[in-house]
Formats: structure tokens, C-alpha cells, sequence
């Protein structure tokens, strides 16, 4: 892997695991409707091509109801 996408990849991983962290979860978790998500979830979603790209395969999502 070149050093860009070794670069691309462990950014995505944490802020992929920031996001698992922080976001989400039922109405009575604490959190629930974080007001940081929005901003986090914004940036790993603008890393989409890139993440594809490099083949960051420890963060590539696919939709679970579909497989």
C-alpha cells in the first residue's frame, strides 16, 4: 500500500471508531443524537472515494440488510 493510502486508511479507522464511540445507540444511551456526530459522520462520508480508493478494507460499510 502506498503511503497515502496508509495515510487515508488510518484516518478513516479512527475517526470510523470515533464515530462507533460516540454515535448511535437507543434514545436512552448517552449517545443518542450527539451533537458531534453530524460533523464526524460529514468528514468519513466525504472520505468515501479516497477510502475506496486505498481499499481501507477495516472500514468499507456495506449495507447489512442487503448482504
Amino acid at each position: 500500500m502506498s503511503p497515502r493510502c496508509d495515510s487515508v486508511c488510518t484516518r478513516a479507522e479512527k475517526l470510523s471508531a470515533k464515530i462507533d464511540a460516540s454515535c448511535g445507540g437507543q434514545p436512552e444511551s448517552a449517545t443518542y443524537d450527539n451533537p458531534d456526530c453530524y460533523p464526524m459522520e460529514k468528514k468519513f462520508y466525504g472520505m468515501r472515494a479516497e477510502i475506496f480508493e486505498c481499499w481501507c478494507t477495516k472500514v468499507i460499510r456495506f449495507d447489512r440488510e442487503a448482504q
